[in-house]
């Protein structure tokens, strides 16, 4: 009697995808997508749909995750879909301060601006623009829904829409760069050319052209000097808030970032409480290495306490972390757009270099989004993950298991019928992180009565059963998406071969990096 023919028995599982995955910020690592441009290696600046012109700031929607851009050059801010929906080059969905995409003349009109310069999205959804030649902030409600040309709804520093001359006092502003808000409703805005930080208290609620009520970097609403001293600023650009209140600001032309600790509960004129970039509150001297800064023009601060800077002149963001209690000259444990902390000869564009970066902002789920400014983009930085993720076939091309990540196998099973006949099966431990990676292999059965043989596929076929019993088996480097092919034999063994039965094993890939892991099951029905 003919030996029946293998029969493929499908199993679909409903389970949710369990992730083990690990994820952390690596040095040097690429961006994951972009948008001004259409890939990593374009940099050209334009006004339409889908480019920018000289990028300074980026904000996040809180409630939609929408993303707003300042396109500096193109005297307009940029709406786009939130992050999930975007691929590189996406173009954008409305335009602020401009009637249409085609436009780029700067305006001093309610529904105008001229350099945009920052940007920031409030727990309401208003849409707060610093308006940098035009010397104002403009407020946008319900800006995830706005029209393409929309006309402000709100104005500070300025008497009133279609004028834009400069004053230092109370009430005016001279060139504002930076912009952010916190919980309560308190508006910060780094008034640059004046060389100070103003807070606007409850800010959604102030009647056109309010005071100020709080000015750091100078002693009163009157001040302007230029300082590198405890209390004082030189061409301030970017400013950030921590979870607690702490006020983080890019102090450009004194090459450090000041923090102000519980900045709405100060004095005019107090102190800052922390220097990052230099050694003390009086140095002001240009610098790289892990502590030191070049110009920084960006700040952002993570759910996990972080700090980024984006120090420009040295083409980079750095990360110092638990930034709330670093004392001055803190070293910095993470940068992004170099390989590491020693300064070499920017190459070309790519997707892990920038060039003279500004704005920074993150995200609810830790990416780093980063106005890459002298290459007319943003780029979007993950954390790298480390996660293998491996699938099973009988056939190459009918794997199951991809993108469900547990250790149970379950969804993740693949059941062959044979007759006392060895089978194969066909699996692939794939990368399923971001970042460079290496994965030991496990096999095992559970107990004698099955053969089982482990063959390694990719870089020279090898039997390496022995290896992956013990666990000792290691894939090589495996980038991310990079997958390494095994084959896994099995048979029932000895006089089992001739009783019916189902006969189990299983391939496992941990990552050598934080210990994530993945399994398939690998199943044969004896039916002689």
């Amino acid at each position: 009697m003919k030996s029946p023919i293998p029969v493929l028995l499908l199993l679909v599982s409903f389970l949710p995808t369990l992730s083990s995955a690990g994820t952390r910020w690596s040095d040097g690592i690429a961006a994951v997508k972009v948008i001004g441009q259409p890939d990593f290696t374009s940099n050209a600046g334009t006004n339409t749909v889908d480019r920018l012109s000289f990028p300074e700031d980026v904000a996040i929607d809180p409630v939609t995750g929408k993303i707003f851009v300042a396109d500096t050059g193109n005297n307009r801010v940029l709406r786009y879909a939130s992050y999930a929906a975007l691929a590189n080059g996406a173009a954008a969905e409305g335009v602020i301060g401009q009637s249409d995409f085609g436009a780029t003349g700067g305006r001093n009109t309610q529904d105008g601006l001229f350099a945009p310069s920052g940007v920031y999205v409030d727990g309401a959804g208003r849409l707060w623009v610093s308006d940098k030649n035009n010397n104002r902030i403009l407020r946008y409600d319900d800006a995830a829904t706005l029209p393409d040309g929309p006309l402000a709804d709100g104005i500070l520093g300025q008497t009133g829409y279609g004028v834009s001359g400069a004053a230092i006092s109370q009430t005016r502003l001279w060139n504002p760069k930076g912009i952010t808000g916190d919980a309560t409703g308190n508006l910060f805005v780094v008034d640059a050319l004046s060389q100070r930080i103003l807070m606007f208290a409850d800010a959604a609620n102030l009647p056109d052209s309010s005071p100020a009520s709080l000015v750091l970097g100078q002693e009163n609403f009157t001040g302007s000097g230029v300082a590198t001293q405890q209390d004082n600023l030189f061409s301030p650009t970017a400013i950030a808030l921590d979870a607690t209140g702490n006020l983080y600001v890019a102090d450009t032309e004194n090459h450090r970032v000041l923090r102000f600790n519980a900045a709405a509960t100060k004095s005019n004129g107090d102190d800052a409480d922390a220097v990052f970039g230099q050694v003390n509150f009086n140095t002001g001297v240009a610098a790289a290495g892990a502590t030191g800064l070049s110009s920084p023009r960006g700040v952002a601060v993570d759910a996990a306490g972080r700090l980024w800077v984006a120090d420009s002149a040295n083409g980079r963001i750095l990360g110092f972390d638990n930034a709330a209690t670093a004392g001055n000259g803190a070293t910095a444990t993470l940068v992004l757009g170099r390989p590491d902390f020693t300064l070499d000869a920017a190459p070309e564009v790519s997707a892990s270099r920038i060039d003279s970066p500004y704005g920074i902002e993150v995200d609810g789920n830790g990416r780093l989004h980063v106005c890459d400014r002298a290459n007319s983009r943003v780029l979007f930085f993950s954390p790298s993950t480390f996660q293998p993720d491996l699938t099973i076939g009988a056939k190459i091309g009918s794997q199951r298991g991809a993108g469900v990540i547990n250790t149970s196998g379950a969804g993740q099973k693949q059941i062959t019928v044979t007759s006392g006949k060895r089978v194969k099966f066909f699996a692939f431990l794939r990368n399923g992180g971001n970042a460079i990676d290496r994965y030991a292999v496990t096999s095992e059965k559970p107990d004698s009565r099955t053969d089982i043989k482990v063959y390694r596929v990719t870089g020279g076929r090898a039997n390496v059963t022995a290896t992956t019993k013990t666990g000792l088996h290691q894939t090589a480097d495996l980038a991310g998406g990079a997958a390494s092919q095994y084959e896994l034999q099995m048979k029932a063994k000895g006089r089992s071969a001739k009783e019916k039965g189902t006969f189990k094993a299983f391939l496992q890939g941990r990552s050598l990096t934080d210990g994530a892991s993945d399994r398939v099951l690998a199943w044969i029905k004896n039916r002689p």
